[in-house]
């Protein structure tokens, strides 16, 4: 298999919590993150050696610093493969947008890659092996929705994925994450005698199938030093659907809607506003990772 060409597909996060910082630096955290069916399109070729990068976003980086050369290069070492990969990628996950879309890319290159190899690791091998590049590969491998843990690397459970309606916006101003954390750990006093939120009702209402409820993201807390026109767009979106939510450490709000209709209504409405740079409807998707061809 000379060439594969995957969906790699965004995720948001319904429930986002700190539940602690550790000694390293790094937060824990309680989150259940889901696939969603805005994606990026990944081309893997095979070469004779090296690894390269085209993408059609110049903000794109097309070397060892892309997440995507990353593990490659990994998952070679470890298979041993004595051949390269070129890498085309297509990009349509907005960036700085707190859905993944750098660990989408590096998902769709393992999956890929070790197909193209004829699958020498397991899920869960390139789940570790991914891992060891960015917390939220292991979920954009795996895709669906899923609980997880630690610092989002982990497993806590399986839970069906819910048919959502979902609008997704973005403003053009970004948020560093490191910044988002530090003012996080300033508001709570780097979360030594923190009691975290539980997603009890979104779990609850996943688990039953009834209207999704009970969405919370903690770096909301944030935005009103950090995104103050972002927090207006969550505040108006939550006006026009069943709720609204950061996506991630953001920018891009999500919000929910009862049907395809209400929220494609949604989307020409914010069109019109040229301070947006990223309106669309998505749903759920029960995969991180698609082979196209």
């Amino acid at each position: 298999m000379e060439k594969l060409v995957l969906n790699a597909y965004a995720k948001i996060n319904p429930f986002l919590e700190i539940t602690a910082k550790r000694s390293d630096g790094y937060h824990e955290i309680d989150s259940v993150m889901m696939s969603v069916s805005i994606c990026d399109t990944v081309t893997l070729t095979r070469a004779e050696e090296g690894i390269t990068i085209t993408a059609d976003v110049p903000s794109v980086p097309t070397d060892s610093r892309n997440i995507a050369y990353k593990v490659a290069a990994r998952l070679i070492e470890a298979v041993g493969d004595t051949r390269g990969v070129h890498i085309d990628i297509k990009k349509r996950i907005p960036s700085e947008a707190g859905m993944g879309g750098g660990s989408a890319d590096g998902a769709a290159v393992l999956v890929g890659l070790n197909k193209m190899l004829g699958e020498p690791l397991t899920v869960d091998e390139l789940c570790a092996l991914g891992a060891s590049v960015g917390a939220d590969i292991p979920f954009c491998i795996r895709g669906g929705c899923i609980r997880v843990g630690g610092i989002g690397e982990k497993v806590v459970e399986v839970l069906p994925v819910p048919p959502m309606h979902i609008l997704v916006a973005k403003m053009r101003e970004g948020i560093s994450t490191p910044a988002a954390y530090a003012t996080l750990d300033a508001l709570y006093g780097g979360f030594s005698e923190y009691s975290p939120k539980l997603p009890t009702e979104l779990l609850r209402t996943i688990k039953n199938k009834e209207k999704i409820s009970g969405f919370y993201n903690i770096f909301e807390q944030a935005l009103d030093t950090l995104a103050p026109s972002t927090k207006i767009l969550k505040d108006r979106l939550s006006e026009l659907s069943r709720g609204a939510l950061l996506c991630g450490s953001g920018t891009a709000v999500f919000a929910v809607f009862d049907n395809e209709q209400d929220a494609i209504k949604a989307k020409l409405s914010l069109q019109r506003d040229t301070s947006l740079s990223f309106v669309e409807v998505c749903k759920a998707m029960p995969n991180g990772v698609d082979v196209i061809n």
